[in-house]
């Protein structure tokens, strides 16, 4: 902490020194100055969010899972770690992430690697905008790269070089709008330039947030395009308040909140237990029901009737789908592993004057006995296990409860299409509490095998409009879906359901 005060001490003197020596004299308008600000300050925080989505994508291509909003708030409390040589101080992240440190270090320590080398290379590409040659050969050392680091490919490196551009291009934007404050006539390339020379010479040094060379390389740079010394100063300093020590504050402040969540944290231990109460509310009322009976007529679909069969829900909730079914003369029961949730079941099934059973029970280790049930399905279920492993288990546990000429019903999100796997995997765990962005996607195309029985070729595929359109919106682009679901982009759609038959 002290050597923390010790550097925002040195970076903040190192700021008003500049000012107070040179800047006095600009004849700028202050409002127009600190609307710039507010400008490339909403920048930074793009920037900072491409960032993220970077880090959290390499993280799960490495096999770090995490929950989302969890993962958010510990990314953004270690900007701070600009203070220290090198970033080194972003490998704090494994202990306020609560993972154990010996199984997971390395694969921090590749991800750290990993986000350095794409931002030097951003930065170099930056560096050589107009020179097509040096981009040409940025390309190759792009796309080669992965082939010499071991599981390099898998790793996400051409992702997170792409990102890294995106990223560093926005302070780039930044500096054209000071230059605009100013009348500079700095065109784009040579800002881009500018920049990504000053930045890499303030990280190539180590020094907490390039404390006297970032600055004074772009102090240089204004200076040398004929910008006069006062307005060079007051771009200098508004830049370095809008990007470094904007994320500074943003990092100190949700190191403050990280901090007071963990002191007063009384998390369940089952994360739907804990968001029982609020589970239904999650999803806006008019796609919950869409939902519902689009699933169910499709298992209706497949099984041509349920009156007086036997039938298993496996991750059943608060048990909405056994109960539609029970309605239809089923003998249902549901599984669920959240107690608090099959408290809500029991008290919706009393409600609706339903029968049905309720088990507290794992997937991966069903309660019942061999060929006890007639159909067997899960909803949005197995994306929730904990690894493929226990998909797997869990797929196997269903087909040894079903009796032969049974089906199982699997509904799962699809991760075909890059837009809805990109907004469940990194804006849905943030916006709702239901997923927490640990998840685990089943590809439609790649389900696992399991003995006894065999997939159905053909898959259902459905619903192409997101859960957050409002009702008005959504019925206007409800025919828009339906032709959708019947054209030949329908595998680009949001839910699919698979069935496996047993011999």
């Amino acid at each position: 902490m002290i050597l923390l005060i010790l550097a925002v001490a040195v970076g903040g003197m190192a700021t008003f020194a500049w000012w107070r020596s040179d800047g006095v004299g600009a004849d700028l308008p202050f409002v127009r100055w600190f609307g710039t600000v507010l400008v490339s300050s909403c920048l930074t925080f793009a920037n900072i969010l491409v960032r993220w989505v970077k880090w959290r994508f390499l993280c799960r291509r490495n096999g770090i899972r995490m929950p989302a909003r969890k993962g958010l708030g510990v990314y953004l409390a270690t900007l701070p770690a600009i203070l220290t040589p090198f970033y080194i101080g972003e490998l704090m992240r494994i202990p306020m992430l609560g993972l154990p440190v010996r199984p997971t270090f390395h694969r921090l320590v590749r991800i750290f690697l990993l986000e350095r080398g794409a931002d030097a290379l951003a930065l170099v590409c930056l560096l050589s905008l107009g020179n097509l040659p040096v981009l040409a050969a940025l390309a190759i050392v792009c796309i080669a790269v992965p082939f010499f680091l071991r599981g390099g490919r898998r790793a996400g490196w051409s992702v997170a070089v792409l990102l890294s551009i995106l990223a560093w291009s926005l302070p780039v934007v930044s500096l054209a709008v000071f230059d605009a404050m100013v009348d500079g006539g700095i065109g784009i390339r040579d800002m881009a330039q500018l920049f990504s020379r000053s930045t890499l010479l303030g990280g190539l040094t180590g020094l907490p947030m390039g404390a006297g060379v970032t600055g004074s390389s772009l102090l240089g740079g204004f200076l040398d395009a004929g910008i006069a010394r006062p307005d060079a100063v007051w771009m200098t300093t508004g830049f370095r308040m809008a990007t470094t020590w904007f994320a500074l504050a943003v990092g100190l402040a949700a190191l403050i909140v990280l901090v007071a969540r963990l002191r007063s944290a009384t998390r369940s231990g089952n994360h739907f237990d804990a968001i029982a109460d609020q589970y239904v509310d999650e999803i806006p009322g008019h796609i919950r029901d869409h939902l519902l009976h689009r699933k169910i007529d499709a298992i209706l679909d497949g099984m041509g009737g349920v009156g007086g069969k036997d039938g298993l829900d496996v991750g059943c909730g608060q048990g909405a789908y056994a109960l539609q079914f029970a309605e239809k003369g089923a003998r249902m029961v549901g599984v669920d592993l959240s107690r608090n949730q099959l408290e809500w079941a029991r008290k919706n099934a009393g409600a609706a004057e339903l029968k049905a059973g309720w088990e507290q029970a794992s997937a991966d280790k069903l309660p019942f006995p061999d060929a006890r049930f007639d159909f067997v399905y899960c909803v949005n279920m197995l994306h929730h296990m904990e690894s493929e492993e226990a998909q797997l288990q869990a797929l196997r546990e269903m087909g040894r409860v079903l009796r032969s000429g049974g089906r199982i019903f699997v509904h799962e999100m699809n991760p075909f299409n890059p837009l809805f796997r990109f907004y469940m995997g990194y804006l849905f765990p943030v916006l709702n509490a239901i997923d927490e962005g640990t998840e685990w996607w089943i590809d439609p195309g790649r389900l696992p095998g399991i003995d006894g029985g065999k997939w159905k070729q053909e898959k259902h595929y459905f619903t192409f409009v997101p859960d957050f359109v409002p009702m008005g919106l959504w019925k206007l682009l409800r025919p828009l879906e339906a032709w959708l679901e019947r054209s030949r982009w329908n595998a680009y759609s949001a839910h699919y359901m698979a069935v496996w038959e047993k011999a």
